[in-house]
């Protein structure tokens, strides 16, 4: 998948689903910071971040193709 499918993708993507990139992008980029610098701070975004991710009402997806294969469904 090109870098500009996603982009367009993503434009598309309901509210509900924002959520749940959002918080997986979180993750990832506190992961990134916390490589080089852990602090407590980003030890509580981290927690925050996978009670998001943790939350039964949201809808659970094992990679991004499986998101974009939901969005397409529903389309």
């Amino acid at each position: 998948m090109t870098y500009s499918e996603i982009e367009e993708k993503i434009r598309k993507v309901p509210e509900e689903y924002l959520a749940i990139i959002d918080a997986f992008i979180d993750g990832l980029m506190i992961q990134h910071q916390m490589k080089k610098k852990p602090s407590d701070e980003l030890t509580a975004a981290i927690k925050e971040s996978e009670a998001m991710l943790n939350d039964p009402n949201a809808k659970k997806f094992d990679s991004v193709e499986a998101l974009f294969a939901d969005l397409d469904a529903k389309e």
